[in-house]
C-alpha cells in the first residue's frame, strides 16, 4: 500500500469515533460492471459512443440523474425526462439481473476492505454513504453478507442532494452523532461532499482511474491492509 499523510491518518484513527465509506470502487470493486451497464444503456437509447473517459468524467461518483444528464448535456442533448428514465431503468435492470445471478463473479472487495470493516466495526461507528440506489445497495450488502457491519446506510435516493453536496455525509454523521469522522472515498464528487461535511478524507487510489483528483483528499491509500495491522497492533488495544 502506498499512502500520503500516513502519520496524520494513523493519528486520527486513534482519535476518531466514526468511519464512513463509499461503496462502489471504495470497498467494492464494481468499476467494470458499472461501466458496462452505463455503456450498454446509454448507447442503446442515444446512439452515442460512451467511453471509459466519459464514465470517469460524467458518471463516477454522481447519483441519478446527474450520472446520466451530465453526459447527455456534454453531447448536446437537451434535458429529456423520458430519455433519462429509460436509460436509468434499463441500466438498473441489467445491473440487478447480473448481481442477482452471479454477484461474486462481478463484485470483489477492494484489498483488505472486508477485513478492515470487520475489525473497525468493533471499535467505531460505521456508515455506508453511497450514490447507488437503495435497491442495488441492499442487494449487494445482503449477497456479500456485510449488512450487519454498518450502523447506518445512506443511499443516493434517501437524500435530496447527492454528492458533491455534503448532505449525504452530514446525514450519516447526524444519525451516528459523530464527533471525529474519517471518510473513505474514490471519486472527486465524494471527496468534495465529505470535505464539506467536515470529514477527514481518504481516497482509495486506483491507478488510471482516479489519478487526477487524489490531491484533493487529505490522505491517500491503495488498500486497507496496513490499516488493519495498525488497529490490531497491541498499542491500539
Amino acid at each position: 500500500m502506498t499512502t500520503r499523510n500516513q502519520t496524520r491518518l494513523l493519528r486520527l484513527l486513534k482519535e476518531a469515533d466514526t468511519l464512513l465509506f463509499d461503496m462502489d470502487n471504495t470497498i467494492l470493486d464494481l468499476e467494470e460492471l458499472n461501466f458496462y451497464v452505463f455503456k450498454t444503456a446509454i448507447e442503446k437509447y442515444t446512439g452515442l459512443k460512451y467511453t471509459k473517459k466519459d464514465y470517469l468524467e460524467y458518471t463516477l461518483g454522481y447519483r441519478f440523474p446527474e450520472n446520466i444528464v451530465l453526459f447527455l448535456q456534454a453531447n448536446g442533448f437537451k434535458f429529456d425526462t423520458d430519455l433519462v428514465l429509460k436509460i436509468r431503468n434499463f441500466r438498473r435492470k441489467i445491473k440487478l439481473e447480473t448481481l442477482a445471478k452471479e454477484p461474486k463473479k462481478h463484485v470483489r472487495f477492494k484489498k483488505g476492505a472486508k477485513e478492515f470493516l470487520e475489525v473497525a466495526s468493533k471499535r467505531y461507528k460505521i456508515g455506508l454513504v453511497t450514490s447507488s440506489a437503495l435497491v442495488v445497495t441492499t442487494l449487494l450488502l445482503e449477497k456479500l453478507n456485510i449488512t450487519q457491519l454498518f450502523d447506518v446506510v445512506v443511499t443516493g435516493d434517501s437524500v435530496l442532494n447527492g454528492k458533491p453536496h455534503p448532505e449525504p455525509f452530514f446525514t450519516a454523521k447526524q444519525v451516528l452523532k459523530s464527533q471525529i469522522t474519517i471518510a473513505f472515498e474514490d471519486s472527486l464528487a465524494g471527496i468534495l461532499s465529505a470535505k464539506e461535511a467536515n470529514c477527514f478524507t481518504v481516497i482509495v487510489h486506483s491507478k488510471g482511474v482516479n489519478d487526477a483528483w487524489i490531491d484533493k483528499a487529505d490522505a491517500v491509500i491503495t488498500d486497507f491492509l496496513p490499516l488493519i495491522e495498525f488497529l490490531l497492533s497491541p498499542q491500539n488495544d
